[in-house]
């Protein structure tokens, strides 16, 4: 049987852009993140150690991933005041009109800076077409825009490799950025 995350399009080790919505002591925060599966089956993303949104992730062990429809709704997740917010089925906070997945964290690790989680799906509300937002694509066309540009030199292309590579590896974007 097909895993939520297929039917929703995901590819494994692929990061996908979403806003997740966490709370504690009755207020909400709302923070644009970066998701992946490993295996379909689950979701993974490491935040660092000094915003809201692990400690709010480290005690309720819960959190609501919201996928947007335009960019638009990245820059307002990092104002939460601009958002309204609706409670899921299990008491979490979601995004007013969106699609979303309610996640349980399994376990986490410790990094210098970073923590990574490791969820679980608990409940989603799919009410249409999921948008997945994943850099790589517009990565590219930047890119390749740049590598026209007269003066370019190989290393200021780099950085766009390396977040190709990482966002969506064993892709078409990963051979265009080699070529």
């Amino acid at each position: 049987m097909q895993s939520i995350l297929q039917k929703l399009g995901f590819r494994k080790n692929w990061i996908y852009e979403v806003v997740a919505t966490t709370s504690s002591g009755g207020s909400v925060n709302s923070a644009p993140i970066g998701i992946w599966t490993p295996d379909l089956q689950s979701i993974r993303f490491k935040l660092y150690k000094k915003s809201k949104t692990p400690a709010n992730i480290i005690k309720n062990k819960k959190l609501v991933v919201n996928f947007p429809e335009d960019v638009k709704l990245f820059n307002d997740a990092l104002s939460s005041k601009k958002l309204r917010y609706v409670k899921t089925a299990r008491g979490l906070h979601a995004i007013s009109g969106l699609n979303y997945l309610e996640l349980k964290v399994e376990s986490k690790k410790d990094f210098k800076d970073s923590v990574e989680f490791n969820a679980s799906v608990i409940d989603s509300k799919i009410i249409g077409e999921i948008r997945l937002f994943n850099r790589a694509e517009l990565l590219v066309l930047e890119y390749l825009i740049k590598k026209t540009k007269p003066g370019v030199k190989p290393g200021e292309l780099g950085e766009y490799r390396r977040i190709v590579n990482k966002t969506a590896p064993k892709s078409i974007y990963c051979e265009l950025v080699e070529k």
